[in-house]
C-alpha cells in the first residue's frame, strides 16, 4: 500500500466516523431542559380585562422553546390556585396563554390576589402526567406510589413550574388613602387618591383639577371638600358612626371607610 493510498484510506476512515458511518465519538446528546420562564406584561389586572403570557422552556445548550400552547407541548398545563374567596382568573382554552380577570372580591377591597401556576411535565409517561395535572387541579389525590413516581420525575429534571401572583382590582377601583380612619368630633383628615396604572405604578389624582369628585355617605356627620379634606361634625346621636367617603374619577370609583366616635 503506497503512501498516497494510506493517507486517502485514513482520511476516508476519519470522515466516516465523523459523519456517523462508524462509532462516532463526537456524537452529541439532545439538549436537556433546565428551566422554565414566563413573560408577563403586568401583574395587576382590572375586572374583565385580559392579558397574554408566554411560557418558554430553556435548554442546557442555550436554546429555548415556546411551550405556551398545551396542544403543541403536551407537557404544559395551567392551574389557577385559590387564594382568597374562590377563583378570579380564567383561562381561554381556544387562546393559549390568555388570562382573564373574572372578578375581584368586593368593591371596597383594593385588590384580590390570585396565583396562576404553570407546569411542564417532561416525562413520556402520559398517564402519570395526566394524574399529576388532575392532582394540581385538586380533582384527585395522588397515592403514595404515584407521589414517589412524580418525585422521581422531579429528581430527573423533567418537572418544571412557575407560580405567578396576580392582583385583580375592581374595574372602578381607585386607591383612596386616609392617614387615620378612626376619628372624633372636630377632627379633620386629608384623603389621598391614586390611580393604579397597568405597570403597578400610581398617579396622584387627589386634586379636583385631576377631575376627582368626593361625596360622603352621611353628610350630617362628615363633610368632604372639593380637594378631599374630611371634617367631622357633632354627632346627631351619642354613638359610633361608620361612614364611607366615595371618590369618582373618569367613571372609576374608590371608597374609604371611616369610624366616627363621640368625644
Amino acid at each position: 500500500m503506497n503512501t498516497l493510498y494510506k493517507k486517502t484510506f485514513i482520511f476516508l476512515l476519519i470522515s466516516s466516523c465523523l459523519l456517523g458511518g462508524g462509532s462516532n465519538v463526537f456524537s452529541q446528546e439532545a439538549p436537556k431542559p433546565v428551566s422554565l420562564s414566563v413573560e408577563v406584561p403586568n401583574l395587576i389586572i382590572r375586572e374583565g380585562e385580559e392579558i397574554s403570557i408566554n411560557v418558554y422552556l430553556h435548554f442546557d445548550d442555550g436554546s429555548l422553546r415556546d411551550i405556551t400552547d398545551p396542544s403543541q407541548s403536551q407537557g404544559t398545563f395551567y392551574v389557577v390556585q385559590t387564594v382568597v374567596g374562590g377563583k378570579h382568573l380564567s383561562l381561554d382554552p381556544q387562546r393559549p396563554g390568555v388570562v382573564k380577570a373574572i372578578s375581584s372580591i368586593t368593591r371596597d377591597r383594593l385588590s384580590t390576589p390570585q396565583i396562576l401556576s404553570i407546569y411542564y411535565f417532561g416525562s413520556s409517561n402520559m398517564e402519570l402526567r395526566k394524574l399529576y395535572e388532575q392532582a394540581g387541579r385538586r380533582e384527585i389525590k395522588l397515592t403514595k406510589d404515584q407521589i414517589k413516581m412524580v418525585k422521581k420525575v422531579d429528581e430527573e429534571g423533567l418537572l418544571f413550574y412557575k407560580h405567578i401572583m396576580f392582583n385583580i382590582i375592581p374595574r372602578d377601583a381607585l386607591d383612596v388613602y386616609a392617614e387615620k380612619t378612626e376619628l372624633k368630633v372636630g377632627d379633620t383628615v386629608q384623603l389621598r387618591v391614586f390611580r393604579i396604572l397597568g405597570d403597578g405604578s400610581k398617579v396622584d389624582i387627589t386634586s379636583k383639577d385631576s377631575g376627582t369628585t368626593y361625596s360622603s355617605s352621611y353628610g350630617s356627620v362628615a363633610s368632604v371638600s372639593d380637594d378631599g379634606l374630611v371634617t367631622i361634625f357633632p354627632l346627631p346621636k351619642n354613638r359610633k358612626y361608620e361612614i364611607s367617603i366615595i371618590t369618582i374619577n373618569d367613571g372609576d370609583r374608590g371608597v374609604v371607610g371611616l369610624t366616627i366616635s363621640p368625644n
